[in-house]
């Protein structure tokens, strides 16, 4: 089962949008010109930001989950592709159905 959606985005020159990744997803530049920027550690009471460039036909991978900035430096159509895996929600979910299901069986097999 590929559990990958991608998510198409658009970026105008100076615009900033943040977006919410886990490690090892993808963001592909199709077209145009942006700064990827994220908080990737914490030195001395200081957040370490890493900020990488890229144009298009370009692609970056989150080494680390979390929120990144894309920064429009001309308007850029950017595609985000999550990692070739079940994300972490979509097992919650699951683990959710579950305990609703089996509750309901017992809460019907007692009353």
């Amino acid at each position: 089962m590929d559990d990958r959606r991608t998510i198409g985005l658009s970026v105008g020159r100076g615009e900033t949008r943040q977006f919410l990744l886990e490690a090892g997803s993808m963001v592909l530049v199709v077209s145009g010109d942006v700064n990827i920027g994220q908080t990737t550690d914490w030195v001395c009471g200081q957040a370490l930001r890493v900020t990488q460039r890229l144009v298009g036909e370009e692609v970056w991978v989150a080494e680390v989950g979390g929120w990144i900035d894309i920064v429009g430096n001309r308007s850029a159509q950017l595609a985000v592709i999550p990692q070739d895996r079940i994300s972490f929600w979509r097992k919650v979910g699951g683990c959710l159905e579950s305990w609703i299901a089996s509750a309901t069986t017992r809460r019907g097999a007692a009353g």
